[in-house]
């Protein structure tokens, strides 16, 4: 049984006296699980629906539509029966390295394959059951994303402390042979699965394309939260370097026999190693960008485009920037790559602007990405600074319900602190350029 939350004004299910708050209870005669089997058992076109209204009592409803139309019920969640929680203890988890007195939400490890396939979070594969290999089949819930990390079995049941994990292949061919596409990431610890592993994995990996359609490397996250964890060495930039020289011959080569580069390099490669980031058609469809891979140079490649538009208005007299001071607090990653993108913008007659890369006390120096910086750190970082008319941040660094940084601080605690008034930036380049020109435009 699930809440209906709402219902669509119009639709089947409005036409039929369906309210928000009644509960939906079987789909012919089956109970769905998650937002996903509830659409599989909707595809038909006469459809039995039971539900239960607010005063307690039942109503069957028999439906014919379109197959695949929706009736227009919304639910409050999409996964019915909670989410899946992971049972892994994997050397280099993030959510173990966290300190103590944040919110609880952050503590909740989740390896649900329902939420690889609807929102593209990599997944274990190491607590499904048959029923739910068959269910993925069945539905073909394709794509989804993977961490492999290794494909040695020994290697993997150990960096992900469960003895099952060394089935992966095993499951990655089943999935695979059913029409499964999969995208794969690898978590590269150094001296664990890197050097020889990490080419036996790829090499692996490689044999199940086109099911295993890319593998995406990211160095391992360490905060300064480790306390008797695994002893992990950070990457260095000679480390860096390496990595992404030898993972490119690998990648040429891919290229040349199954006509993609199949093994993909995060941004903190590049940004570690010093190293400029490939042109655009390294990252061919971006398929490992939510992996923190290719969001650099999409970022830049955006900020390029909207800045030529924007110099051609101004050039027209349609635009007018005037005097403008204007910061910007991102994380120390974040940086370095908006400081390429600084001297065309400083270009612009009466513009004046300033990057302040906020370095991460939450957390640790090691870790520089803009989206676990914390209001404290930007508070700590920035006070007595001239900040100018306005501070821009990335709205990436809020996370609880659009509001609050990760240490529970607000926009509103930041401005008052600092005496500026705050902004938040959308993310691409197009919206960091209107924020800092400071209007909006249209030619």
């Amino acid at each position: 049984m699930v809440l209906i939350q709402d219902i669509r004004p119009g639709s089947i299910a409005d036409r039929l006296g369906i309210h928000p708050g009644d509960t939906l209870i079987s789909v012919n005669g089956q109970s769905p699980k998650d937002i996903l089997d509830y659409r599989f058992l909707m595809s038909d076109e006469e459809i039995r629906l039971f539900t239960r209204s607010q005063d307690g009592s039942l109503r069957e409803s028999i439906i014919y539509k379109e197959f695949d139309e929706d009736i227009g019920l919304e639910f409050e969640d999409a996964l019915f029966d909670g989410i899946r929680r992971c049972h892994n203890r994997c050397i280099f988890c993030f959510v173990d390295q966290l300190p103590p007195g944040l919110r609880e939400s952050l503590y909740v490890k989740d390896d649900d394959y329902r939420l690889s396939f609807l929102h593209g979070n990599f997944i274990s594969l190491t607590n499904l059951t048959d029923d739910e290999i068959s269910s993925i089949k069945r539905m073909r819930l394709s794509p989804l994303y993977v961490s492999v990390h290794s494909t040695n079995p020994d290697v993997r049941a150990k960096m992900m402390g469960n003895h099952k994990a060394g089935k992966i292949m095993a499951i990655l061919r089943d999935l695979t042979e059913a029409g499964i596409e999969i995208h794969t990431q690898v978590v590269l610890c150094k001296g664990i699965n890197d050097g020889p592993e990490l080419d036996r994995t790829i090499a692996d990996l490689a044999r199940l394309w086109p099911g295993v359609r890319s593998c995406g490397v990211v160095p391992v996250g360490l905060t300064r939260h480790r306390d008797r964890l695994a002893n992990i060495s950070p990457f260095t930039w000679q480390d860096a370097a390496s990595i992404i020289q030898h993972t490119m011959v690998l990648g040429r080569k891919f290229l040349e026999d199954i006509g993609t580069r199949f093994i993909f390099i995060a941004d903190e490669f590049f940004l570690l190693a010093g190293v400029n980031f490939p042109k655009r058609g390294y990252y061919e469809d971006f398929c490992q960008k939510e992996n923190g891979i290719g969001i650099a140079r999409d970022f830049m490649d955006s900020c390029q485009r909207e800045l030529r538009r924007a110099k051609r208005l101004i050039r027209k007299g349609i635009l007018k920037i005037g005097e403008r001071w204007i910061s910007v607090a991102t994380g120390v990653s974040g940086a370095k790559v908006l400081a390429m993108e600084t001297p065309a913008l400083q270009e612009i007659e009466g513009l004046h602007l300033k990057i302040y890369a906020i370095p991460n006390r939450l957390f640790g120096p090691l870790v520089t990405v803009s989206g676990l910086v914390a209001g404290g750190d930007i508070i700590s970082a920035l006070k007595g600074q001239e900040l100018g008319d306005e501070l821009l941040i990335p709205k990436v660094m809020l996370r609880y319900q659009g509001d609050k940084f990760l240490d529970d601080t607000t926009i509103e605690d930041i401005s008052d602190s600092l005496g500026v008034k705050v902004k938040c930036v959308e993310a691409g380049g197009k919206s960091f350029i209107r924020a800092v020109l400071g209007e909006e435009y249209e030619e």
